[in-house]
């Protein structure tokens, strides 16, 4: 993405070009756990001002969430987008992914955060745990450490080279994922086909 393109899409959602940007898209919803990852969060974002938490996704707790983050009082540095279709502009604006997803399939949302060479930061579940090396791409932390995962995330913050080091294994990590999709993909055409022929 552009540098201009990139300043714009960040200045059209009230970020700077020095605010350190944390992406969580998804469905706002229980298995998803945003609620927990707002309060496992808080302390970090109160202390950092310039971290900004991304949230992009249909609503599915009804404002829960939102009510939450006025009475923390962190509704400068959360921002609910609702339902986007750029999500993979969004990721290229962003410096980190996280997941606190309480169990996963395969995440898409993981996968695209990977393939545009993010750093992760993900609760440990099925899905979360297939795609995230812990110490290589990213962390994967335990479902109920709230105080684990955001230290990873400011261990991220403050460290850059980790960053780009985690960022670049996320690219050749994902290169298998792709390659076995495609294989799915096709077995499945190869497999309709042969139904059809008989």
């Amino acid at each position: 993405m552009p540098a201009t393109e990139k300043k714009e899409l960040r200045t059209s959602l009230g970020l700077k070009d020095t605010d350190f940007v944390v992406i969580y898209p998804a469905e706002i919803s229980k298995r998803k756990r945003q609620t927990w990852l707002i309060c496992a969060l808080e302390n970090l974002l109160k202390k950092q001002k310039d971290i900004h938490l991304l949230l992009p996704g249909k609503d599915s707790l009804h404002g829960e969430c939102q009510k939450l983050v006025k009475e923390l009082s962190l509704h400068e540095q959360i921002h609910f987008l609702g339902y986007r279709k750029d999500i993979p502009q969004l990721l290229k604006i962003s410096d980190v992914s996280v997941s606190s997803a309480r169990q996963e399939g395969l995440p898409v949302n993981l996968m695209e955060a990977m393939y545009v060479g993010l750093p992760i930061v993900a609760s440990n579940c099925r899905g979360n745990r297939d795609l995230i090396q812990n110490d290589k791409n990213g962390y994967v932390i335990d479902q109920q450490d709230a105080d684990g995962f955001s230290k990873a995330l400011q261990e991220l913050y403050k460290n850059q080279k980790i960053r780009n080091q985690f960022g670049k294994e996320s690219k050749k990590i994902i290169q298998n994922y792709m390659l076995d999709s495609i294989m799915i993909d096709m077995k499945n055409i190869y497999h309709i086909q042969n139904k059809e022929e008989l």
